[in-house]
Parts: C-alpha cells; sequence; structure tokens
C-alpha cells in the first residue's frame, strides 16, 4: 500500500518509489501492482525465457477457468463415457429427454387452450357436469357414432364462446378432422347431416355464414 507520502515499497527490489513508477491492477487495493514497472518488466522477461516457468504460467491459467466453465466440461466428459460404455443406456436417456419435450408440448398446448377457454366464457364459469350432459346428449351429431368426445361447433381459436350452446356431441374421428376449421371449410356431407339433426349447429352454422 502507498504511504501519506504517495511512496511505495517495490516487492521485488525493496525500494520505495513514488506511486507513478507503479502499473496499475484494478484488484488490487489500491489499484497498484506490487512491482514497480522496471522489476515488473523484468521478471517478465525472465519468465518468458524460461521454459519451466513458462509452463507454470500455463498451468496458472489453466487452474483459472471459471468454475462453470470446468462443471460443463466435466459434465460433457461424463456423459460421453457413459454413452461409449453403455450404448443401450444412452438410447433410453435420449427416449426419455423425447418423451418429457412430448409433454413439455402438450402441457403448453394444454395452458393455451385453458386460457382460450378463459377469454371465451360469456355465461360466466360452465355448471359442473355440463361436457358430460352434452356428452350423454346423444350420439356424434357429425357421422351418428358413439359420441366420445364434446365440439366447439365453432372453434374457441375461431371465436367461439365457451358456453353449453356451443358444444355438441361427437366422436373422436370427427373432432380431430374438424379441428379448428367453421363449419364450411369443413366436410359438407358431414356439416349437412349435422345442421339437419342438431339445432345448435344449425344456429352456430347461420352466425358462421352471416359473420
Amino acid at each position: 500500500m502507498a504511504d501519506a507520502n504517495g511512496m511505495k515499497r517495490c516487492s521485488k527490489c525493496g525500494w520505495p518509489k513514488p506511486t507513478s513508477e507503479y502499473g496499475k491492477h484494478p484488484k488490487a487495493k489500491d489499484g497498484l501492482q506490487t512491482a514497480c514497472k522496471g522489476c515488473y518488466a523484468d521478471y517478465q522477461t525472465e519468465r518468458r525465457k524460461d521454459p519451466a516457468k513458462k509452463s507454470a504460467d500455463a498451468a496458472v491459467k489453466k487452474r483459472s477457468t471459471s468454475k462453470r466453465a470446468r462443471h460443463y466440461q466435466t459434465q460433457h466428459n461424463t456423459a460421453r463415457q457413459l454413452r461409449r460404455a453403455d450404448p443401450a443406456k444412452r438410447r433410453r436417456e435420449l427416449d426419455q429427454e423425447r418423451t418429457w419435450k412430448t409433454k413439455a408440448r402438450i402441457a403448453q398446448y394444454n395452458h393455451a387452450r385453458r386460457a382460450r377457454k378463459l377469454g371465451a366464457l360469456v355465461d360466466g364459469p360452465l355448471p359442473p357436469g355440463t361436457y358430460a350432459r352434452v356428452l350423454a346428449s346423444g350420439p356424434c351429431v357429425y357421422c351418428s357414432g358413439a359420441a366420445t368426445s364434446v365440439d366447439h361447433v365453432t372453434p374457441l381459436a375461431r371465436g367461439g364462446y365457451e358456453a353449453e350452446r356451443n358444444l355438441v356431441p361427437a366422436c373422436a374421428s370427427c373432432n380431430g378432422s374438424k379441428g379448428a376449421k367453421l363449419l364450411a371449410e369443413w366436410d359438407p356431407v358431414r356439416v349437412a347431416r349435422a345442421v339437419a339433426c342438431s339445432a345448435k349447429v344449425a344456429e352456430q352454422f347461420a352466425l358462421q355464414q352471416a359473420a
């Protein structure tokens, strides 16, 4: 550390010298190197000439690599060893990773659908059992097959409402085929049958045509 007179003792030659004779060091308490500029230059020259000291400098630099980088390198080496030692285990890990990604995509879709439903409420939250009642109200309105799901006649993604008047029973095949299509964009044969046998579908079809 520099004294009150602006002098600092060099750690190499031991002589007190003005602070102007020292290079800057941002991590030092006083912001200055411990050795004066002349001694530090001689020190660097000796290290460049001595192979042993040069190797020591390289080792110090290697040890100074960030902890995070060393951690990632260790993980990479470990994973590579595992792949070479047990390919079957690595395949299982990849399958599991794909499963997690698939589940994440499904969860993302479900979250978005729930948000659309909340935004599509017009009569308040649906009473409990509404979906079950609609499902049990009859066969599929589109093909007269066994109803296994509930379809939004006007899809939520296309401005449909989360209300009972927009819900009809449907089989999984028709529901999946219709998707987010409007009635005019889908199979005309199944749409015509649904309009003829369901007042809900007829009402929504008229609204879609008028829009």
